[in-house]
């Protein structure tokens, strides 16, 4: 079952089609991907012809997506542990509560124990190899039914619960996570073979170490990002510059240890 998906628009209807398959980890990208859609509901939606969802399909492979790892489960035994890898994971709202967003193509056994458990755990990963060898496993990548294995059997952290007795599996830093988003079920829609999931986030857990996530120093790190088959993550600072070519230089000013950015561009 492929679990990451994109987003297409067509003809003012919400459809979404299977993602590509992805292993590796290739070198830096600069990711940053942005998604806006509008749903309307009256009416059959028509079918886009192959050629169109081809040419759509090579064009969503160009648009990076944030990967996470979602977790849930009904109890304390493992055997009702769940996790899924997605790529549709957004910030759907902070006011008046913090809410985020992503879809899940269903049938889906994690869906589904999700619905039962009413929570679930969103894991924002560091980029690495690990953190892309483990998503890869959450995706369930090339496994078939009988297969299949448990991803939380390629963990490396101590996996606690959410709650002593109950609550979404939580995975530590040393699979590379960044982050953890603790959320209730806010709201879901099916809409065609997905299910729309809206969660309000509860609690969130800084568990990597203060040099990726303090928004300083030459090693912070954003999460790991998935675009054309492959995982990725953010590379240069690209500065704004009306000119054609723009060539930066970076200078530390000796004076006050700050930096200076020197543009050139060939202006219009």
């Amino acid at each position: 079952m492929r679990l990451l998906f994109l987003l297409t628009i067509r003809s003012g209807y919400l459809q979404t089609v299977p993602a590509p398959k992805f292993y590796v980890f290739p070198p830096p990208l600069l990711c940053r991907g942005l998604r806006n859609t509008r749903l309307y509901t009256s009416g059959t939606p028509p079918q886009a012809s192959n050629e169109t969802s081809s040419a759509l399909r090579n064009i969503m492979r160009k648009i990076p997506h944030p990967v996470v790892i979602v977790t849930s489960a009904t109890s304390s035994s493992p055997q009702t542990w769940r996790g899924i890898t997605l790529s549709s994971f957004n910030c759907f709202s902070l006011n008046p509560h913090p809410l985020v967003s992503f879809n899940i193509k269903t049938p889906s056994s994690a869906a589904s124990t999700m619905t039962k458990a009413g929570s679930f755990a969103v894991h924002i990963l560091r980029p690495s190899p690990r953190s892309a060898f483990l998503a890869s496993k959450f995706a369930q990548l090339g496994a078939t039914n009988s297969t299949k294995i448990s991803p939380f059997s390629f963990t490396q952290s101590q996996i606690t619960l959410a709650n002593a007795t109950f609550g979404s599996p939580l995975l530590g830093r040393e699979d590379d996570v960044m982050f953890r988003l603790q959320c209730e079920t806010h709201r879901t829609i099916q809409i065609e073979d997905h299910q729309l999931w809206v969660g309000k986030v509860t609690k969130v857990d800084v568990v990597a170490e203060e040099k990726y996530v303090a928004g300083t120093g030459l090693e912070e790190v954003f999460s790991l990002m998935y675009s054309d088959r492959h995982f990725r993550h953010v590379g240069e600072t690209l500065v704004p510059h009306e000119g054609a070519a723009v060539e930066e230089e970076v200078e530390e000013n000796m004076d006050d240890g700050s930096l200076l950015a020197e543009e050139r561009g060939s202006g219009r």
